[in-house]
């Protein structure tokens, strides 16, 4: 299991990673443009609501038919999960496009920091098409049990992403000065790099699954299937963006210095969380590969023995909570905005030692489909 989680573990890290190095290069534009990425990080855990659930569904099928060695089946759901995601993009473009200004001012976003939002968030939604089938191959692949070759595709990415930043925001070498905006076209080029990447991975067979696209057909009930097991998940992330979009309402009320801070938490926060989830990411693989074939009892075992490690990462996490803190000093040139944000890091070693019990036995129901 630790085999197959550590590659996700960094993977998972290095996709937070985008928007935590577009906050330390805008950083330098000041507050209002960190508290208008944050309002768009906030805004974009909506797709992240529509795309984990898929994402879980999407694994758990592949990792059930390529346990038991039905490799055309786990291909065949791969694409009906690719063909999901196109509609979800497409949801997410549309929001993006036609109500990105609306749904800002409605959390609270004023003068400064609603008018980079917008020019952020246009461009983001636009380009989720490439986060989202980029996030739903790396499922297949991770299904099939390979976690590192979307973990390597992952850290060519965010090198781009780290190298582009700069360039695009300040305008060094033969780049024009773009702000806020270059941080958005960044991200969006380095992931549309990492789709085609990963596209082109699985329809060559260069993973242990492949995409035979000529064979591609609409496939109702299996989406039927993966939309059966994505919807718990779906709604458990509704609830906690519906969460978070309402705290980051209430901190707008207290001020740019505040909302800057408290994006940066939120962010850094995430990586925190990750190596939780990634165990739990290995733990739908491996129980769904082996979910045909284990015995009432061994299957008990395991995902006992699953989720036992999965709890104990709670330990792991409240370590990284400390760092944490150290970073967002990083980032925030504002003492105001520094103490905002190391105000959430006080409050959040409770909630980590509560959450490292509960998720490990929410996590083991929902990843065995």
């Amino acid at each position: 299991m630790i085999n197959l989680a550590w590659p996700m573990v960094l993977g998972n890290m290095l996709q937070n990673m985008f928007n935590v190095v577009d906050m330390i290069f805008v950083g330098r534009l000041g507050p209002a443009s960190i508290a208008a990425v944050s309002l768009c990080g906030m805004l974009m855990s909506i797709t992240w609501t529509m795309l984990v659930g898929v994402a879980v569904g999407t694994t758990a099928l592949v990792a059930r038919f390529y346990g038991s060695k039905d490799y055309r089946m786990a291909g065949f759901t791969g694409m009906q999960s690719l063909s999901l995601g196109v509609i979800v993009a497409l949801i997410m473009v549309l929001l993006g496009s036609c109500l990105g200004k609306q749904i800002l001012s409605l959390l609270g976003a004023k003068g400064q920091v609603l008018l980079e939002g917008d020019r952020y968030l246009k461009i983001v939604f636009i380009g989720s098409f490439c986060l989202i089938l980029f996030f739903l191959c790396s499922s297949i692949m991770r299904g099939a049990g390979d976690s590192l070759t979307p973990m390597i595709v992952m850290v060519v990415c965010t090198t781009i992403n780290i190298g582009l930043d700069p360039l695009l925001i300040f305008g060094i070498w033969i780049f024009p000065p773009m702000g806020v905006r270059g941080a958005a076209v960044a991200t969006v080029i380095s992931q549309a790099i990492g789709m085609v990447s990963a596209l082109f991975i699985l329809s060559r067979g260069y993973t242990r699954i492949r995409l035979h696209w000529g064979s591609y057909r609409l496939d109702m009930n299996l989406i039927k299937r993966i939309l059966k097991i994505a919807f718990p998940a779906t709604m458990q992330g509704a609830i906690r963006s519906a969460s978070g979009l309402v705290l980051m309402r209430i901190v707008a009320a207290y001020g740019v210095f505040a909302l800057a801070g408290y994006g940066i938490g939120l962010r850094l926060d995430m990586i925190i969380m990750m190596p939780g989830w990634a165990l739990g990411a290995a733990t739908l693989t491996l129980v769904g590969q082996n979910l045909s074939e284990s015995t009432g009892s061994s299957r008990k075992k395991r995902l006992d023995r699953h989720s036992s490690l999965y709890r104990h990462t709670g330990c792991f996490r409240n370590g990284l909570l400390h760092l944490g803190g150290r970073s967002h000093r990083n980032i925030q040139q504002d003492t105001a905005g520094r103490h905002a944000g190391l105000g959430v890091y006080q409050s959040k070693d409770p909630e980590l030692r509560i959450s490292g019990y509960g998720s490990g036995h929410g996590q083991r129901v929902e990843r065995s489909g």
